[in-house]
């Protein structure tokens, strides 16, 4: 698709084609990324919604290869042009790179939002706002610090267990799950905490789903402890944790097998299928 209107000095469409080659050339699609980003303020303006929607296209394609100076490059241009369009971008990109490019969103943060640098301390203050890709980027660079941040985090997560149901406060619960999630099984300490959240039914959707997502991170730990909450009060939150598990996570519990074979047969009918699904995977 061609550019509808032509930009005095900007050639969109040669941009696009050397994004399309970042495989083949990182060099000349970084050069295309950063003549994107001179044209950034342009192109957001919505003079030209053609021209704006190549932009973002071929940048997002970016984010899904090539080298690190080339996505780091592709994400802030993205950024500037549409923020929205990159915090959805975002959170495909992290949950694919799974932490493989430590220091990215810290990098990211340090770009984006100066001048204040993404220290632990103003990453969980960013946690609450309503900038969602300032509060992804927090998150995940929280989740960078690895095992060394699970008790700060833990401590802020504690004041909002039970308490006020606002969306700030959400948004903290959620962004800490997310965080703890990245950590993985370094966050083993956060088990309890999660569990009450991934119970907690007058919690956001997505905040019980992180909660799900970090459990499943944190891997066999998380496992035993999901596998005394299903002994104790049988329920498709729990069942739905452990179908996500690794089998390799599952497989040294002992009862497992038996009580979902229980389960898979009991008077509840809606975890006969879940209960079924789990024993195929130990199998």
């Amino acid at each position: 698709m061609l550019a509808s209107r032509p930009l005095p000095g900007f050639d969109l469409n040669a941009c696009l084609e050397r994004l399309a080659r970042h495989e083949q050339d990182a060099g000349g699609c970084l050069e295309a990324v950063r003549e994107l980003l001179r044209f950034a303020p342009v192109l957001a303006s919505d003079l030209d919604i053609d021209s704006k929607q190549q932009a973002i296209a071929g940048l997002r394609a970016t984010l899904g290869a090539g080298s690190r100076e080339v996505l780091e490059a592709a994400f802030v241009a993205l950024a500037h042009i549409d923020r929205p369009a990159a915090t959805t971008a975002g959170f495909v990109m992290f949950a694919r790179l799974g932490g493989q490019m430590q220091g990215l969103a810290s990098g990211l943060l340090a770009r984006l939002v100066p001048p204040n640098p993404p220290t632990v301390e103003h990453c969980l203050a960013w946690l609450a706002g309503e900038d969602n890709l300032r509060g992804l980027l927090a998150a995940e660079a929280l989740g960078e610090q690895g095992p060394g941040a699970v008790a700060r985090l833990l401590v802020n997560l504690q004041r909002l267990l039970g308490g006020p149901r606002g969306s700030s406060e959400e948004r903290v619960r959620g962004r800490i799950a997310h965080a703890l999630g990245r950590i993985g099984p370094g966050a083993a300490a956060a088990i309890p905490m999660l569990l009450r959240l991934l119970d907690d039914e007058h919690v956001y959707r997505d905040t019980r789903w992180y909660a799900k997502r970090a459990l499943v991170a944190i891997g066999p730990e998380a496992a035993v402890a999901l596998l005394a909450e299903l002994r104790a009060t049988p329920r498709w939150v729990v069942l739905e944790a452990l179908s996500e598990m690794r089998p390799e996570a599952l497989a040294d519990l002992v009862g497992l097998a038996g009580h979902l074979e229980a389960l898979r047969s009991g008077e509840d009918s809606g975890l006969h299928g879940i209960s079924a699904a789990i024993l195929h995977k130990l199998r």
